[in-house]
């Protein structure tokens, strides 16, 4: 029954939605396409969800080598922030960079059931020198760990219920004048607009 009430839930709002608007409004191309697929006519704009504040997030060399000096990073600094979940594709990141060479640092920005798991991780693997985590930082603090970033990564995987439709990280990340590397999941690769900069979803080799 309940189910069934779902699927009359929403056959009803999407009756009411191709009926009752003159247009829809989404934030990146794959709305737009699953709209039209089901059958939507009307005039689709595709509109980036958020803007970034300039003045916030941007190049600051100073701070970014005060915060670098502080949580002992050296090297080229892989930067991530968000919530430490699956869905994140935090593992990929942490098997990619697990493979590298050369002298690096990764710095993982957020919170999440996943960090206890990660931190064990980084002992078994004799990784704690190389990989910072810092946890929740507050918003306005966000650009200063953005600033301590050579290059960003998001590792974002789809699931059934779950889709990363517009990261503001990425966007974030390139105001602050960083390279990002990201997954073909969600929004990303419209959001990166370079398919050389773009990997599988959950292929850390790539």
């Amino acid at each position: 029954l309940r189910e069934a009430l779902k699927w009359l839930y929403f056959s009803v709002t999407w009756w009411v939605v191709r009926a009752g608007t003159d247009a829809a409004v989404c934030h990146y191309p794959a709305i737009e396409q699953e709209l039209r697929k089901a059958g939507y006519r009307k005039p689709v704009l595709v509109q980036t969800q958020y803007g970034v504040d300039s003045d916030t997030f941007r190049p600051n060399p100073e701070v970014g080598n005060r915060i670098r000096k502080e949580l002992g990073l050296s090297g080229t600094v892989i930067g991530f922030c968000g919530r430490l979940v699956e869905e994140k594709g935090v593992w990929d990141i942490l098997a990619a960079a697990k493979s590298l060479t050369g002298e690096w640092s990764l710095l993982l920005v957020g919170d999440g059931p996943l960090r206890e798991p990660i931190e064990q991780w980084c002992v078994e693997n004799d990784l704690r020198d190389r990989i910072r985590i810092v946890g929740y930082v507050p918003h306005d603090e966000v650009q200063n760990h953005f600033a301590a970033m050579d290059v960003f990564v998001l590792g974002s995987r789809d699931t059934p219920t779950y889709i990363d439709t517009f990261p503001l990280v990425v966007a974030q990340a390139m105001m602050t004048g960083l390279p990002v590397i990201g997954s073909d999941g969600g929004a990303i690769p419209y959001q990166v607009d370079d398919p050389d900069l773009v990997f599988p979803q959950g292929d850390a080799q790539t």
